[in-house]
């Protein structure tokens, strides 16, 4: 049995097939047409996980804490297998467990949408409630940057990290203006790979030669400067953290981070 909890069917975008039955708890019924459960449990989330608690009498063989670590554990392997975009090139790995290293507990970090958002959402650590934010679901490019800056209002002493993609950076260049002329004192970690990659691997799925999805970036150098937003293009992740190890005290600043165009696959 699957048990699923305060699962948003959102979330997916096909029939769902699972091997045995599901039971749905959340504080609504399951309505999606989508999949279904064999039974639910609709309440407080709280109340019904305490009043199942005690009638679970041990742990589902076969899943339990060794095997979820072992489920992450090839999810990160199979991340440390894709290519980099050139020999000086950074593994989003690398990337994520640096930032995590060197950035405070507290750092509020934004995810965008694009085939970066498969790899942050399996490979960032989050060490506080309230810290991650991510778009899930049918949800749209866009949302990174703006929620970085919502964060960095309401959090200003606080180090603000928005991960995005630069596809995702030339449709919206324009709010780094927004964020200079306020100061915001958050980092936009720009992972670089000139192409839109999530388009590209769909193309790839259904066996479509890859068109119309490559790019070439403008120098985030001079684009910075034209905005008023420091800049520092990163080839390494040892460039990427004296980058970012200055927030919240000095901001905004712009990092580009190449990576490999297979490095988004999970």
């Amino acid at each position: 049995m699957m048990v699923t909890v305060g699962f948003d069917p959102v979330e997916l975008d096909k029939a769902w097939l699972c091997d045995g039955p599901v039971l749905h708890i959340d504080r609504a019924p399951n309505t999606d047409e989508y999949w279904h459960a064999a039974a639910e449990a609709v309440g407080q989330l709280g109340d019904t996980l305490d009043t199942l608690a005690w009638r679970v009498p041990k742990p589902t063989p076969g899943w339990g804490e060794e095997a979820a670590t072992k489920v992450c554990e090839t999810l990160r392997a199979a991340i440390d297998g894709a290519p980099v975009w050139s020999p000086e090139g950074v593994r989003v790995r690398d990337l994520f467990e640096t930032v995590r290293r060197v950035m405070p507990l507290e750092t509020v970090v934004t995810c965008d949408v694009g085939a970066h958002k498969f790899a942050t959402g399996q490979l960032w650590l989050t060490a506080r409630p309230g810290t991650f934010h991510m778009s899930n679901g049918q949800s749209s490019m866009g949302y990174g940057l703006p929620t970085a800056m919502a964060a960095s209002f309401v959090y200003p002493e606080r180090p603000v990290v928005a991960f995005i993609g630069d596809g995702r950076l030339g449709m919206y260049l324009g709010e780094l203006e927004t964020i200079a002329r306020y100061g915001l004192k958050l980092g936009i970690v720009v992972l670089m790979d000139e192409k839109l990659s999530l388009i590209r691997i769909g193309q790839e799925r259904r066996g479509y030669p890859e068109y119309g999805v490559g790019f070439a970036n403008p120098d985030l150098t001079y684009l910075g400067k034209a905005f008023g937003t420091r800049t520092v293009m990163a080839k390494t992740v040892t460039r990427v953290a004296s980058a970012l190890r200055t927030l919240p005290a000095h901001g905004p600043v712009l990092v580009g981070v190449s990576v490999g165009p297979g490095s988004h696959k999970v």
